[in-house]
């Protein structure tokens, strides 16, 4: 092993994780003696010198761990310590070769620093940026696998789309599953249908994809639970917006004959969403996509409050066309403008869902009663 590391990047839960990783390569056991953690807005150079330089209680292996790391920063922040970087400088020219220092930081740090430059002599300097979908799906894979539970490589890519790409959130989401599927030692679609927290992307991802495929039984569904979660109709309205955005680029590169995996690493995303959307989105014209795609962009900026937002959008916002997928589509911005009406929920307690749904689509009038 190294006896010093940087670490940093924007993936702050696997630069943890390396971290402890590193610990436990090193130490036998970790306890608050030779696992040491510094503060470094709190704590000197200095300060973090000496305790590389003593000993650890029990033996002389310790591991060091510097928090916010701010000197190594091209631009370091103000903070109330003052840095002598040239006390860490002389450590590196006379290193504890007991001691295993790591300095972390979740920023981007300056490479042109004469003190990165010693410590890449002397160590390792690795960056940990956001995975991707495709890496997260690889983790989820080899993660179960150590539990001696088994997921197949496609129920692993709809948990990354399933739940919030985010790596510390998949880490809680496995947690639940692993405990869950730990008698059956397989974990299912279902299985994470049923645990985990899906997702405000995944909601308005499935809203435009059961419009676009006329699936309305699940539509109903997909608004119930957008209603009922109280979202920002404006927020959900730029999701939608951008969700017909990649179908339009999806369908024009199909229309290339791009294969689904190019047009997936052409347009940065994940295989399993150029899939779905490739499915959704067969049956219709480029021409068509962009027409709601640009109508979304330019009716959308008109909202300001929730209270004028439906008769606002009734006014200014209706696609003026007879085709029964625009019909479709005003019946649905009608009801997402309804979301976040005060009085609606009252509504929905005295009737179902699904009869509040009805009502609107079927183009009754329900101000009154709301």
């Amino acid at each position: 092993m190294k006896n010093i590391y940087v670490i940093y990047g924007e993936n702050f839960e696997a630069i943890n994780d390396y971290e402890k990783s590193l610990a436990k390569k090193y130490l036998k056991e970790l306890d608050e003696f030779n696992y040491v953690k510094i503060n470094m807005n709190e704590n000197t150079i200095e300060t973090l010198v000496y305790e590389c330089r003593s000993s650890g209680l029990f033996g002389n292996e310790k591991v060091v761990v510097a928090e916010n790391c701010n000197f190594l920063l091209a631009k370091p922040k103000k903070i109330k310590v003052e840095h002598n970087v040239d006390a860490l400088m002389n450590y590196l020219e006379n290193i504890n070769e007991d001691v295993v220092l790591i300095l972390k930081i979740s920023d981007k740090i300056d490479s042109r620093k004469k003190l990165i430059k010693k410590i890449k002599e002397a160590g390792e300097v690795k960056e940990f940026s956001n995975f991707n979908e495709k890496e997260i799906s690889e983790y989820i894979v080899k993660t179960v696998a150590k539990y001696d539970v088994k997921i197949s490589k496609v129920d692993a890519e709809f948990l990354v789309n399933y739940t919030r790409l985010d790596f510390a959130n998949i880490k809680k989401e496995l947690e639940k599953l692993l405990l869950y599927c730990d008698d059956k030692k397989i974990i299912t679609r279902e299985d994470i249908e049923l645990l985990a927290t899906r997702s405000l992307e995944y909601d308005v991802f499935s809203l435009t994809n059961e419009l676009f495929g006329k699936n309305y039984a699940k539509l109903r569904v997909v608004f119930n639970s957008l209603v009922l979660k109280k979202e920002e109709p404006i927020f959900l309205l730029s999701l939608i917006s951008g969700q017909l955005r990649m179908y339009y680029k999806v369908k024009v590169l199909l229309n290339e004959h791009y294969s689904q995996k190019d047009i997936a690493k052409e347009l940065g995303v994940h295989p399993y969403r150029v899939q779905l959307a490739a499915q959704g989105i067969r049956n219709y014209s480029i021409d068509k996509i962009m027409k709601i795609g640009n109508e979304i962009d330019s009716k959308g900026r008109l909202y300001i409050d929730f209270e004028s937002a439906l008769p606002y959008y009734k006014q200014y916002g209706i696609i003026n066309e007879d085709s029964e997928e625009i019909k479709e589509f005003n019946d649905i911005m009608d009801f997402l403008y309804l979301g976040r009406r005060t009085k609606l929920d009252s509504f929905i307690k005295q009737k179902e869902p699904y009869v509040v749904l009805d009502t609107i689509i079927e183009g009754e009038n329900i101000n009154e009663d709301i």
